[in-house]
């Protein structure tokens, strides 16, 4: 009987432990997809900003 327990748990464990791994590698994929989405559409609003004409971007910094 105390055999069995170890076993469960550790059981368990790798359970655990597997789960986690896949539930991280694919919020970690996600993530890194979301990370290039994001650098992705930062560029081309940079890329709009800057073709739109340096006249805002003077008066916005005349602004402050």
């Amino acid at each position: 009987m105390r055999e069995d327990d170890p076993g469960s748990f550790e059981s368990g464990l790798l359970v655990f432990v597997f789960i986690v791994f896949i539930v991280h590698s694919v919020y970690f994929l996600d993530f890194l997809d979301f990370f290039d989405l994001v650098c992705s559409s930062g560029r081309k609003f940079q890329c709009e900003q800057r073709r739109s004409g340096s006249s805002s971007s003077s008066r916005f910094n005349g602004s402050q």
